[in-house]
């Protein structure tokens, strides 16, 4: 289990310990109050707190929970009734109108997790886009200059890929395009975050990576990549450009640029080839010629 997986967990499970503490409390006051006040609306507010955050397996019962202790208050409240099977029947429809609430709720928070899950990852490689590389390199990028770490970035060029869309059509380009992807994401570390940024060129966010250890990743990235190549046919290397920095740069458009512009070098010095550069002071950084 994961680091992440275990805090989600853990807050789903705090959540609902909140959540079953609301329905107690609300049911105790609710009794002592009688059943002349009524807190119905009040009843809704777990319900909303765990189907929204945690989902409808916790949602349901909790509507339930909640349903069973409105119709508890009452009881316990001397509420007088003129048949006896009228409390089951309030259960039963508060219970019915509770979940329904609990399931729309669980679905529009369902639908709105995957809507910003979509606009994250670039739809053919389905890695992050430039806008979810972007907000965690700013995050990173804050935090490299909090603790005085260095921050890698690495630009990605697929030499020739014109060819390849050109003779082999753009469905198998869209295939490079998804197993470069995969190749890098299976030969990066779980801090590291790669991304298509568009077309054929791809970035890599290394957070506290010095020169040396820049070189080793996207060296096996590298060969990674050549092998992968080779053993599909596809006529296809790779121009990559790396910055290291040491001065960490004002912004992550400058911190990319340093990259982008390492990459043209190694293509203008006749691709298939790795340019490095650790930074150390501050520089104006200029876009390459074709920008």
């Amino acid at each position: 289990m994961t680091e992440k997986t275990f805090e989600s967990k853990y807050q789903k499970v705090y959540l609902c310990i909140v959540g079953l503490i609301l329905v107690i409390f609300i049911g105790i006051i609710d009794n002592l109050t009688g059943y002349e006040l009524s807190l119905s609306l009040f009843y809704l507010i777990p319900i909303f707190l765990i189907s929204w955050k945690v989902g409808r397996q916790a949602g349901v019962p909790a509507a339930i929970l909640s349903a069973f202790t409105w119709t508890a208050a009452d009881l316990l409240a001397g509420k007088p009734y003129q048949y006896v099977f009228v409390p089951y029947w309030n259960f039963i429809i508060r219970a019915s109108l509770f979940i329904i609430i609990a399931w729309l709720l669980a679905e529009l928070s369902d639908r709105l997790k995957k809507e910003l899950k979509f606009a994250r990852k670039d739809f053919v490689t389905q890695i992050a886009n430039w806008q979810f590389f972007s907000e965690i390199a700013e995050r990173e990028l804050a935090k490299s200059r909090r603790y005085n770490r260095p921050l890698g970035v690495a630009y990605i060029d697929i030499d020739n890929f014109k060819v390849v869309n050109d003779s082999l059509g753009h469905q198998v380009g869209n295939v490079v395009l998804q197993s470069t992807a995969k190749v890098i994401e299976n030969n990066i570390r779980s801090i590291d975050l790669v991304a298509r940024l568009g077309g054929d060129e791809f970035s890599i966010l290394l957070p506290e990576t010095g020169y040396e250890s820049g070189q080793i990743i996207i060296d096996r990235i590298k060969k990674s990549l050549l092998s992968n190549a080779e053993k599909n046919n596809w006529p296809i290397t790779y121009s990559i450009g790396v910055a290291v920095f040491i001065q960490l740069p004002n912004s992550v458009d400058e911190m990319v640029k340093r990259a982008d512009n390492l990459m043209y070098e190694a293509k203008r010095s006749g691709k298939n080839s790795v340019k490095y550069e650790e930074i150390k002071e501050k520089v104006n950084v200029k876009g390459h010629p074709s920008s």
